[in-house]
């Protein structure tokens, strides 16, 4: 019981600072957020440190705010877009993460050699190398 609640402590106060962040970098006060104004906040070193600290790696922003967008419709973030991006991101890989993209990337690869194979045959039955 007592770790439960202080991982909900830790989860309201990544929630806080990350608000706060998104709270900079939305200065216009639109309540949405785009690539630019996050790898812009994002280039000043003490930003980097203080993303850095809570687990999140901002050395390719504009990747990390895509990375947050990929499951969205829009090209802009809300705060609690944010928030939700920050937390399923940050962290060291964890080796089942690894380990499913390394089988995902294995299928690919597989189905892309098929595919080759397909159309280097096709190629030969008239006459076109691929």
């Amino acid at each position: 019981n007592i770790m439960l609640q202080q991982r909900e402590r830790s989860n309201k106060l990544h929630t806080r600072k990350i608000k706060a962040l998104f709270d900079i970098i939305d200065a216009d006060g639109s309540g949405q957020i785009s690539s630019e104004d996050f790898t812009q906040i994002c280039q000043d070193e003490s930003m980097k440190m203080w993303l850095s600290a809570m687990g999140l790696d901002v050395s390719d922003a504009g990747g990390v705010f895509d990375l947050i967008c990929e499951q969205l419709d829009g090209e802009t973030l809300s705060a609690k877009e944010l928030v939700n991006g920050v937390s399923r991101l940050k962290g060291p890989a964890r080796n089942i993460d690894m380990a499913l993209l390394r089988s995902e990337n294995m299928e690919i690869l597989k189905r892309v050699n098929q595919l080759q194979a397909t159309l280097n045959e096709i190629g030969e039955s008239i006459e076109i190398d691929f």
